[in-house]
């Protein structure tokens, strides 16, 4: 009775280990989605309400689900207090500082850092280019991620659990 139920246990825990190795990969996803929901909202916020860059940033950063909520906010913070150099400067520090909060990957964070280095640098028609460009580079990463979500999700869940099916016969 015992063996039957840790080897249960050994399945059931190989089984969550590839669901959660899995589940890396929606996250990353969604929070792509929400990245590039976060970066339309600011285009709008800049270009048509002429709403300044770090008020815009906290108010993104409030209506933001977790973890990019919490990455707007410090941004906005930092940057009503002054005491950065530049907008690009600012995400760099509080992206290094909370990256571990993140299911994104270096390149996904390259996207917002190239947006930010010109952010408040040019006037409406050269802030509407560059949001531009970064949401088409969000779009060709949110189609990839999508690929890597549904591929990659079904393969861990499914390694995890032959993993674990293949340990109790070894055992047994």
């Amino acid at each position: 009775m015992l063996k039957t139920l840790i080897l249960g246990l050994i399945v059931i825990i190989c089984s969550l280990i590839g669901y959660i190795y899995g589940e890396g990969y929606k996250r990353r996803f969604l929070e792509l989605t929400e990245l590039k929901r976060i970066l339309i909202d600011i285009e709008n916020e800049i270009i048509y309400n002429y709403s300044s860059l770090p008020e815009t940033i906290i108010e993104m950063g409030q209506r933001a689900k977790d973890p990019l909520n919490k990455l707007f906010i410090s941004v906005g913070e930092e940057l009503t207090k002054g005491t950065s150099r530049s907008v690009y400067d600012t995400f760099q520090s509080i992206i290094s500082k909370e990256r571990e909060n993140f299911s994104l990957k270096d390149d996904d964070f390259t996207i917002l850092l190239d947006l930010s280095k010109s952010l408040g640098e040019t006037d409406i028609y050269g802030q509407e280019q560059i949001f531009r460009f970064a949401k088409e580079k969000m779009n060709r990463v949110i189609e990839e991620a999508h690929k890597d979500c549904n591929k990659n999700t079904k393969i861990y869940r499914a390694l995890g659990i032959g993993f674990g099916v293949m340990l109790v016969i070894f055992l047994v």
